[in-house]
């Protein structure tokens, strides 16, 4: 997937932030010694997804005026959560992308399930988060609702 010089992508993150089980974010400093791993300028965090010691995580790289996103993994179970970033990803990119940013309201951390709105939902110790994104087929990549703790 690629976005234009000054095009934003933060809603991608946010998107998977709330759909990816597993998701997280890792950074990799430039001055560190050589590990295999892809850079990432200024120590930047990179949207990722571990499993049993296993990691993906998704860089952008330059390419003429914009970026250019692509998929890195490390570990056994590597190739799987990469599978999933990418499907994450191109679902943000076919069907969420042109939407904006979606409507983020907060609910008493006892709200019932049934008393939320649609989309995914993460539960803080002092509230509930639920994310709600106008347009067609918005439903979420991963149908996984997590507790950030």
């Amino acid at each position: 997937m690629r976005v234009e010089a000054g095009e934003p992508y933060d809603s991608l993150h946010l998107h998977l932030l709330t759909t990816l089980h597993g998701h997280g974010g890792c950074t990799l400093f430039q001055d560190q010694e050589p590990s295999g791993l892809t850079r990432l300028p200024g120590g930047r965090t990179a949207p990722a997804l571990t499993a049993d010691g296993s990691l993906a995580y998704l860089v952008p790289e330059p390419a003429g005026d914009g970026a250019e996103f692509t998929v890195h993994a490390v570990g056994e179970r590597g190739p799987a959560l990469a599978e999933r970033l990418v499907a994450a990803v191109r679902h943000w990119n076919r069907h969420l992308r042109a939407c904006g940013y979606p409507c983020l309201t907060v609910h008493p951390a006892t709200a019932p399930d049934t008393e939320l709105p649609a989309g995914p939902v993460i539960d803080k110790p002092g509230g509930r988060l639920a994310f709600q994104t106008v347009g067609p087929d918005t439903a979420p990549a991963d149908q996984a609702r997590q507790a950030n703790r």
